[in-house]
């Protein structure tokens, strides 16, 4: 059996059984406690890892906030600095919602591309958002569907 034909069959069975799945997982993690605190432990590292090598790369080692000049990489974000940032989620990952890990993985999966980013930190990415006109439409009702 090739390597894509067990990808293939692996991904077919937990179709099929995905309850039978669900309910042993929560079935040991809940018995193996352990498990989890190692495992979470090891996903915060892995992130911590993926977030440094991502900011090193896409700024040369000048990790700080572009606007209050915070440099603590815990609090930092990637704010792309000429907007499209949810068009090119959309296109790319197929989710204008996906951020954080997710677009860091996809990041580092395609090589680095050349986007115009800059790292602010969670408060100023808050303030950059609500002074960006799209949200101000937004506060006016000016954009939203209406009910029936």
């Amino acid at each position: 059996m090739t390597t894509k034909q067990k990808q293939a069959y692996n991904k077919e069975y937990r179709l099929k059984n995905i309850e039978t799945l669900r309910e042993y997982h929560k079935k040991y993690r809940r018995e193996h406690p352990q498990y989890l605190d190692k495992h979470n432990q090891r996903t915060r590292k892995d992130w911590q890892k993926l977030k440094q090598l991502i900011f090193s790369h896409y700024f040369n080692g000048n990790i700080k906030c572009q606007k209050c000049g915070i440099k603590d990489i815990r609090l930092l974000q990637l704010h792309h600095y000429e907007g499209g940032g949810a068009k090119q989620r959309r296109e790319q990952l197929g989710n204008p919602n996906a951020g954080g890990s997710t677009f860091y993985y996809w990041l580092k999966k395609n090589n680095f591309p050349k986007i115009k980013l800059e790292p602010v930190c969670a408060n100023c990415h808050i303030l950059i958002r609500y002074d960006t006109p799209t949200i101000k439409k937004y506060e006016n009702n000016e954009n939203r569907k209406r009910g029936k």
